[in-house]
């Protein structure tokens, strides 16, 4: 008996420190587009070319050419206050076959950008998420160069629409302390969680002293299906940012109680549980990401709906 009790009180404390530690507090600070400092006068997206297009015979005298993929990102973050940092992208991934995509932080360290097909052959829009070092990282503007290889195409290039680094706080960060938040926590309360029918309800689940703190709620569902983030795969956390505002999501409410209608009619039927989780844009510019709701599945008499490919893909 005693020891059944110890076991599940090994299982209690693995349980508390698994949701603790999946809630995280960051702050996003997004790159803006500088003409001069990056040499296009013609667009506001920072363009990447290989190392030998300046002389190339055919293109070398193009507009593009001239472009120097330099990237300045102001990060005003105290570093020592900081558990980690990640780039976030917006990226087209270039001509087919350009290879190597990556980018120098600070001249301090060299970070290469996920496979996204484009080396297969294909044209990607992805959004890749790559961890860098808070110690190649500077309080103040930081500087991204970013490159590519031609490999076998005409041309090594790729474009970033936006591009922000997520700096990610310390449990006791003073700007934590300031904003009374070392005690929040949240979660998303689906509604009928042990039944998904073909409209989920959602909420989150909040203190109500937290709740004029709160400007939006942001929800995310992860789920088997169309890879609509580009990342190549298909059962992963759904949605993706275009002109930094969140698409293809589950949906934003910026009311309380935050509630919105998960939209399941069209999702394939599935092998795994299904899982939710929300981002809580707070008024001090810090957001909070909760733990994930997990092991969601839908009825058995469920419609079925079924996830076809192409047998040949162009």
């Amino acid at each position: 008996m005693r020891k059944n009790r110890l076991f599940l009180l090994l299982i209690l404390i693995l349980l508390l420190t698994q949701t603790a530690s999946s809630q995280v507090f960051f702050r996003q600070h997004w790159a803006e587009f500088d003409k001069i400092t990056n040499n296009n006068p013609h667009d506001t997206r920072w363009r990447v070319n290989d190392a030998e297009l300046s002389l190339h015979p055919t293109f070398g005298r193009r507009t593009e050419a001239r472009i120097n993929g330099l990237m300045l990102l102001n990060v005003p973050e105290d570093l020592f206050g900081l558990e980690r940092a990640e780039l976030y992208l917006e990226l087209w991934g270039g001509h087919p076959l350009t290879e190597n995509k990556r980018f120098i932080l600070n001249g301090k360290g060299t970070y290469f950008l996920p496979d996204d097909g484009t080396e297969e052959e294909n044209c990607a829009y992805t959004y890749p998420l790559v961890p860098v070092n808070i110690e190649h990282l500077v309080s103040g503007l930081n500087a991204f160069q970013f490159a590519c290889d031609r490999g076998k195409t005409f041309w090594g290039h790729f474009i970033i629409d936006n591009a922000s680094v997520r700096c990610y706080l310390k449990p006791d960060h003073p700007d934590l302390l300031k904003n009374n938040l070392q005690d929040f926590t949240a979660c998303v309360t689906p509604a009928n969680p042990d039944a998904l029918g073909a409209n989920v309800a959602l909420s989150l689940s909040v203190a109500e002293e937290y709740v004029p703190q709160i400007v939006s709620v942001d929800y995310f569902a992860r789920f088997s299906g169309f890879a609509d983030n580009g990342l190549l795969t298909e059962n992963s956390w759904h949605g993706f940012t275009q002109g930094r505002e969140f698409k293809n999501h589950v949906g934003r409410s910026v009311t309380a109680p935050f509630k919105v209608n998960w939209d399941t009619r069209m999702i394939p039927d599935q092998s795994k549980s299904m899982a939710v989780r929300a981002l809580v844009t707070l008024n001090s510019g810090i957001k909070y990401r909760t733990p994930v709701t997990d092991g969601l599945i839908f009825p058995r008499n469920r419609p079925r709906v079924m996830l076809f490919y192409c047998t040949d893909l162009p």
